[in-house]
């Protein structure tokens, strides 16, 4: 395999990591208790956007410090609701803001629509509706539970999202909590569009987003999902002529740290991996046989094997 493609490759998303880094938001990246910059993010909007609630919600808090991108707001004296599933979590969230009266501590697990929406459960804490920054990191459903936010009207919402889909694919996980994959920045932006958000700043694994009369106020400049994201953590597929799969990018589960080589993701065996124009009568029962394997009952857009085959061949 010529070594070529993948130097050029590496050329060209070097040069756009180093595009994407040098736009104004990534200069302001700083953490105090964020995990990448967060924190000086949201200082580098508010510092541009009129006034705003000084009131923020964030969701799984944690333990309402560890990677929070709220904490610091609440040093600020900023006031807010931190919201965590896990009752140990929240149990370590309660102490470390006992005798802070501002900021509520609430014990739940938020989802897309009923009683635990988020909707609810700021309703049913008699809070504001109006705030100015929402912060979700619920590893998988987040994109959901937006969606079914429709009451709570943020300023800035910080989101989580899959960053290890392309800027260009819209992919949306099913409502299911349980299902912990996660939405694409592609679609989480067409969403945001839809509430009338736009695409302020973006960090390796969270997107803001802020109002677009915010926006237009303050004549922030916005994005598109490509000029903001890194393809660091990214997995391209290829194939070729002879049904061989070839790949660029990141070959490791990044959550569950497991690397893997390319031949695990070959769809054909080895005696199967070759132009499939002219084989033999075997070639093809042992091609039908594996389509069979995978399932693949879809005749719509036959191979092109079938277009042009030997006669008598079994596809």
């Amino acid at each position: 395999m010529p070594l070529e493609p993948y130097i050029a490759t590496e050329r060209r998303q070097s040069a756009k990591a180093r595009e994407i880094l040098n736009l104004p938001f990534n200069r302001s990246r700083s953490n105090v208790h964020s995990q990448n910059g967060e924190d000086g993010i949201i200082r580098y909007l508010l510092d541009r956007l009129p006034p705003i609630p000084q009131w923020f919600i964030e969701f799984g808090a944690w333990d309402g410090r560890h990677l929070s991108n709220c904490a610091a707001l609440a040093e600020q004296g900023w006031s807010g609701l931190f919201i965590e599933a896990d009752p140990d979590k929240h149990t370590l969230l309660t102490a470390n803001y006992a005798g802070l009266p501002r900021v509520i501590c609430h014990n739940a697990k938020v989802a897309s629509a009923g009683a635990s929406s988020l909707d609810s459960l700021v309703q049913s804490c008699g809070l504001p509706l109006e705030v100015g920054l929402l912060s979700i990191d619920i590893d998988g459903n987040d994109y959901h539970v937006w969606r079914g936010t429709e009451l709570v009207r943020p300023s800035i919402v910080l989101i989580e999202f899959n960053q290890t889909i392309p800027a260009d694919v819209v992919y949306v996980q099913p409502d299911d909590p349980q299902e912990a994959f996660g939405s694409s920045l592609a679609a989480l932006t067409d969403l945001a569009a839809e509430k009338g958000y736009r695409l302020a700043a973006a960090t390796e694994w969270n997107v803001f987003f802020v109002l677009e009369t915010l926006c237009e106020a303050a004549e922030l400049r916005t994005y598109y999902p490509e000029d903001v994201k890194t393809p660091e953590f990214e997995l391209r597929l290829f194939y070729g002529t002879n049904g061989r799969c070839v790949t660029t990018g990141l070959r490791n589960l990044i959550w569950h740290n497991v690397s893997f080589a390319e031949d695990a993701l070959q769809i054909l065996p080895p005696d199967l991996i070759a132009h499939p124009e002219g084989q033999t009568p075997a070639y093809y029962q042992a091609l039908v046989a594996r389509r069979a394997e995978l399932k693949d009952t879809d005749r719509e857009h036959p191979p092109m094997a079938t277009l042009d085959r030997p006669k008598g061949s079994p596809l």
